[in-house]
């Protein structure tokens, strides 16, 4: 399994000079390490070594690199083949990704003539190389025999649209099923973290993985339907925030803060009562919040606020032809801009990142015009 891009780091650069890379002499380095590979002891060290000179390239290298590392694709050494595919994956991400179009060409034309291994690696290339319009032919690996690629699928699909499109939310809702757990889990992680789409066929595809019991699937969904406010997580989440705290998972205390149900407040005190005793301060944390969202004055006093950050960015464009409103309601309140030429404009939530106690209309009208850069200043 390839991983991705290691973190920033120097290298490569020639003698005397700290801005200046020579990308043949990074390249050969990184051969040397790929082919060190099977015989080396200090993988750790290795992995290092190559996640940050593949850093250097991907960032500094420019096109000479898709000289040295597209015909690399075809090499007999795996480790090569699968070095190429790395580097080629975020090459000039930082610049826009420049080379975007040549770099997903070139790996789709090789995940399809490839053997297992070797297509896993290049799917998940095409994946974090490819842009919106790769979509379809990532899309096309859905059913691919071999399951780590479908897991690549599933981890990264929602990586190439912003916001992800039907055909991309289609292709997970399958893999949301797959056979390979695995696959699943991740599948229902991106589904649960799509939070600008909601769909019944989004929230049928979570609602199905609610009793599924390999790793952390059921908590995901959970979550995932919870940031959706469907009521169908508020039997399970009592039932396992009821039982033995030292049961409980993280996720579901997360899901009960995103749910803000009042009917979760005795079992989320008893549970801050708990730990407040034990001294695990991380569940502690989690509860104290779950309950605060939980708790029904936190809903009126959010409700008056959102009514007021209407209000002022509605007088703040009087006359200007646009108006703000408001949707769905506490914690999943979402804002608009309607009229002139932006139509229902970008969503905006306002419970993202901010508590009911630390709200000021001020800043949040700031936050909203942030979200919304082309809109004018009044005049």
């Amino acid at each position: 399994m390839v991983d991705g891009p290691g973190p920033t780091g120097g290298g490569g650069a020639r003698p005397g000079s700290d801005d200046t890379v020579d990308p043949d002499g990074v390249w050969e380095e990184l051969l040397t390490l790929a082919d060190a590979r099977g015989d080396a002891h200090d993988g750790d060290d290795l992995e290092e070594r190559t996640s940050r000179l593949v850093a250097v390239l991907q960032r500094d290298g420019g096109p000479r690199v898709l000289d040295l590392a597209l015909p690399v694709l075809a090499d007999p050494a795996t480790g090569r083949r699968h070095l190429a595919a790395r580097v080629l994956a975020q090459l000039g991400y930082d610049d826009g990704s420049p080379f975007e179009g040549v770099i997903a060409a070139a790996l789709a034309a090789a995940a399809r003539t490839a053997d297992d291994d070797d297509r896993e690696v290049f799917v998940w290339g095409l994946t974090a190389a490819g842009g919106a319009r790769w979509t379809a032919e990532a899309c096309r690996y859905a059913d691919d025999p071999y399951p780590p690629v479908r897991l690549a699928l599933a981890r990264n699909l929602v990586l190439m649209e912003d916001p992800p499109g039907d055909r991309c939310v289609a292709t997970l809702i399958g893999l949301s099923a797959d056979a390979d757990a695995e696959v699943r889990d991740a599948a229902v992680f991106s589904l649960a973290t799509l939070n600008d789409r909601d769909s019944p066929a989004i929230r049928a595809a979570l609602a199905a993985r609610l009793n599924d019991d390999a790793g952390d699937i059921r908590h995901e969904a959970t979550v995932g339907l919870a940031r959706r406010g469907d009521g169908r997580v508020l039997r399970p989440l009592l039932d396992r925030l009821g039982g033995d705290p030292d049961d409980v998972f993280r996720l579901d205390l997360e899901a009960a803060a995103e749910l803000a149900h009042p009917a979760l407040m005795p079992v989320l005190v008893r549970l801050c009562e708990h730990w407040a005793d034990d001294g695990d301060r991380m569940f502690l944390d989690l509860a104290l919040t779950a309950r605060r969202r939980c708790d029904p004055r936190t809903r009126a006093r959010a409700t008056s606020l959102e009514a007021e950050l209407v209000a002022a960015l509605n007088a703040r464009w009087a006359g200007a032809g646009w108006s703000v409103v408001a949707s769905d309601s506490y914690p999943r309140t979402v804002l608009r801009l309607r009229g002139g030429d932006v139509g229902d404009g970008r969503p905006h939530r306002v419970w993202d990142d901010v508590t009911v106690a630390d709200f000021r209309v001020e800043e949040q009208v700031e936050r909203f015009l942030y979200d919304h850069p082309a809109l004018d200043p009044p005049c």
